[in-house]
């Protein structure tokens, strides 16, 4: 019991942390694995390295494994997370799962993540003042600092986004455009939640952000590739005839995930941005 209450404490804090910085940074792998080595290296030092000497073999051991075992762990399960792989045993795991990774946080979601980024870190280096001491208490402070301005960071990117939009694009050459509002305080968006069709596949191609002065819009782009003709009865969607950046929806492509940033101006729409993610 004495090894395994502070590894499954220590775990559970690591995923946490992990996965709040993956929320609120839009889901950025990378990101998230990387604070999770640095948590791993930091504690290695201090509970390893630098008391060494000190340490008798079973000590070693028993340091070692609380210090290694928690961030690989979070790391684990974080990565089940993201579907970086599946448990092919459990067929409700993979459609759950799949589900996850067709799902987007929409804005207000990820705004509350981002108080929680400017609450958190306070509250941790307090902690860190009461309890910790010598590297890990500066290495506390250090991580909470950058956690703190990061959802600074975020927060000033997100706070001028006042609506999101879903355009499903239809046909070969994305002919027909429908588009419809996002429902106020909803945490994820599925687009099967907002239109269904067995005989289809609806693709993600991306968000753009379009913005007018102080004011941004976000849309959520989605297609169907097909030459049927499709039938939207659903009076939520409304054919959209004006769609501002229609001319550059050719280069929104199946299998490729984009962020497109757009600038309104006097002389007309703007592509400032053009960023495939996948």
């Amino acid at each position: 019991m004495e090894l395994i209450l502070p590894v499954l404490s220590s775990t559970a804090s690591y995923f946490f942390l992990a996965y709040f910085i993956y929320i609120i940074s839009g889901r950025k792998k990378g990101l998230t694995k990387g604070i999770l080595y640095i948590l791993g290296l930091v504690m290695l030092y201090q509970n390893v390295i630098r008391p060494w000497g000190l340490l008798t073999t079973p000590g070693l051991i028993y340091a070692i494994i609380v210090s290694i075992t928690p961030p690989l762990l979070s790391l684990l399960l974080l990565s089940y997370l993201m579907g970086d792989f599946r448990i092919r045993s459990s067929k409700f795991k993979q459609t759950k799962l799949k589900d996850l990774k067709e799902s987007i946080d929409t804005i207000y979601y990820q705004m509350k993540f981002v108080y929680l980024a400017l609450i958190i870190p306070i509250l941790f280096i307090i902690f860190a003042l009461l309890i910790l001491e010598s590297f890990l208490l500066y290495s506390t402070i250090l991580l909470s600092i950058a956690v703190f301005i990061y959802g600074i960071i975020t927060w000033y990117k997100l706070k001028n986004i006042k609506q999101e939009v879903l355009i499903l694009c239809i046909g070969k050459d994305k002919e027909k455009i429908y588009s419809q509002p996002v429902k106020p305080k909803t945490n994820h968006i599925q687009i099967k939640t907002y239109y269904h069709n067995d005989n289809y596949l609806i693709d993600q191609l991306g968000y753009l952000d379009i913005m007018d002065g102080k004011k941004t819009e976000r849309h959520h782009l989605y297609w169907i590739g097909t030459s049927d003709k499709v039938i939207i009865d659903d009076p939520s969607w409304k054919i959209n005839h004006d769609l501002p950046y229609q001319n550059n929806l050719a280069s929104f492509e199946k299998y490729h995930y984009v962020h497109a940033t757009y600038l309104n101006t006097e002389q007309g729409i703007k592509q400032t941005q053009f960023k495939r993610i996948k």
